[in-house]
């Protein structure tokens, strides 16, 4: 089981070169994301079609662009996300439907042996339990969290807050495998 700072280092760069991030990258990103499910509309449910290898895919997409942005995803999780919610500092959340400005950051220190895809994944389902969300609330808000780091990186506002964008995506990403039943345990398989 790979830490996930060591399996974002070992990914090829993204789009197969090193060429620097493109705002484009994202809206790929997103666009991939979006094929993997079935939306009706009648009813709003979103129903996932693809495979945890696709999945898999997005998720490895996401690390190789917070890399091209010089962000180590593991440590941006941790310092957004020490195993509670940065609104409420609870875990499980106890925010609700609607958050507060996040309070001052807590700062713990990384685990020493690092965290795995795994223990991300259960990580934020001990922070946000999948029974409270849906897959297509779950998208919705994932969709939101990338404007926002496109955002973040367009304004170059600050490295901290890019990097806390990228976390909420990984965090959303997480919540929406939990959400439709894949397990990220297994998936640090680098695809090319």
């Amino acid at each position: 089981m790979l830490r996930l700072s060591e399996f974002q280092s070992q990914l090829p760069p993204f789009g197969g070169s090193n060429r620097s991030f493109e705002h484009t990258d994202l809206v790929k990103l997103l666009a991939d994301l979006g094929g993997l499910f079935r939306m009706d509309e009648d009813r709003a449910i979103l129903t996932f079609m693809g495979t945890p290898g696709q999945f898999a895919a997005v998720l490895n997409s996401l690390l190789q662009i917070a890399r091209m942005c010089g962000v180590n995803m593991e440590s941006a999780i941790w310092a957004k996300y020490p195993n509670i919610c940065p609104y409420c500092l609870s875990c499980p959340c106890i925010c609700g439907r609607t958050k507060t400005a996040p309070h001052t950051r807590l700062i713990v220190p990384l685990p020493k042996k690092g965290l795995s895809f795994a223990e991300m994944q259960k990580m934020f389902e001990e922070i946000y339990p999948p029974s409270t969300s849906s897959p297509l609330l779950q998208f919705r808000k994932t969709a939101e969290e990338i404007a926002e780091v496109s955002w973040e990186i367009f304004t170059q506002r600050s490295k901290k807050a890019i990097e806390e964008e990228f976390a909420d995506v990984f965090a959303r990403l997480a919540g929406l495998a939990s959400i439709i039943g894949i397990p990220l345990a297994g998936l640090e398989q680098p695809t090319s």
